[in-house]
């Protein structure tokens, strides 16, 4: 089917009630995760109402059954559905200049969105957004969309990768798991770091040596192709490691935090299945990350994604799993 292009113009308003019906979507799988703080948002509200906005571009959003993607302007549309929402009050301003309300200097800094004048939220509510519209785009089109979106300013590698990737719907599914909810905080999640786990969890599961370098990941994050039989593996090592994970929480919460940790999680999960059952799993991680060896714990302290401290990780936790399943 052939995918059209073309530019639409919506109100604030009108955006944010579409939000609010469920037909905005920030989680097109090209998509980044939340970046921008509070200050960063707070700019952008008060360029928009100092009438000098630098987010220029148009928003990038691709028409689905049910409503659109939003491929780029994530971060500027949360902040205007947030602001609007009240859910913070605009800081870091005390050195922008006061906006100019009916000929009298008014301060920004510190207003929520229900604190402000009136004519002021109207002004944002009534600000026109331009938006450039795909429509029946297929994931290659829309990260090709994407892509040129963003030509103009620097993206890392990974961003682009994520992009490219075909089966980024595969891995947002495998994300939702909730062995997440106990690795990260709700903030450090709208980071999107699950991709990165999955990504390097297939690795640990499918590579002899996983090389966990920034340059090897970025290139596997764009062509890694997960199967339906890869996906069912990594949520079944997902199940085993959480129901371990609780029970090691009982027992001893400074080791369940530890496995639970990135760099440590990312060492032993290639080696979960050697584990008769996930009770077995709880027994040697609360015997190995209670008392971890000295050079195993420098490994793991700096420069962690070096291949040199990925090996030497992976043979310690390979002995330690070797003599606690032949014992």
């Amino acid at each position: 089917m052939n995918y059209r292009a073309y530019r639409d113009s919506w109100s604030v308003n009108s955006f944010v009630k579409r939000f609010q019906k469920g037909q905005i979507n920030f989680d097109n799988p090209i998509q980044r995760g939340a970046v921008w703080n509070k200050k960063m948002s707070s700019l952008y509200i008060h360029s928009l109402l100092y009438d000098v906005l630098v987010y220029q571009k148009p928003f990038l959003i691709s028409a689905k059954e049910n409503g659109w993607d939003v491929l780029d302007g994530k971060q500027r549309g949360n902040s205007l559905i947030r602001y609007i929402n009240n859910e913070y009050a605009l800081s870091g301003l005390e050195k922008e200049p006061d906006i100019i309300l009916r000929g009298q200097p008014y301060k920004l800094n510190g207003k929520f969105f229900r604190k402000l004048d009136e004519d002021l939220q109207m002004k944002i509510l009534d600000f026109q957004i331009d938006m450039a519209v795909l429509e029946n785009a297929d994931p290659s089109i829309e990260g090709l969309f994407f892509n040129r979106s963003n030509s103009g300013k620097a993206m890392s590698k990974i961003d682009l990768a994520r992009s490219r990737n075909s089966c980024m719907d595969v891995i947002k599914e495998i994300g939702k798991h909730e062995i997440f909810r106990a690795m990260f905080s709700s903030d450090a999640l709208k980071k999107i770091p699950e991709d990165e786990i999955v990504v390097k969890t297939w690795q640990a599961l499918n590579e002899t040596d996983p090389d966990y370098s920034a340059k090897h990941f970025s290139e596997l994050m764009e062509e890694i192709e997960i199967s339906e039989s890869d996906k069912a593996e990594i949520l079944s090592v997902y199940d085993i490691v959480f129901d371990a994970y609780k029970k090691v929480l009982i027992a001893d919460k400074f080791s369940a935090q530890n496995m639970m940790k990135k760099t440590h999680f990312l060492s032993y999960v290639g080696f979960v299945n050697k584990f008769e059952n996930s009770a077995r799993l709880a027994e040697w991680c609360l015997s190995f990350f209670s008392d971890m060896p000295e050079e195993y714990v420098s490994a793991s302290s700096k420069q962690t994604t070096s291949n040199t401290n990925t090996h030497k990780r992976l043979d310690i936790i390979r002995s330690s799993v070797e003599e606690f399943i032949e014992n």
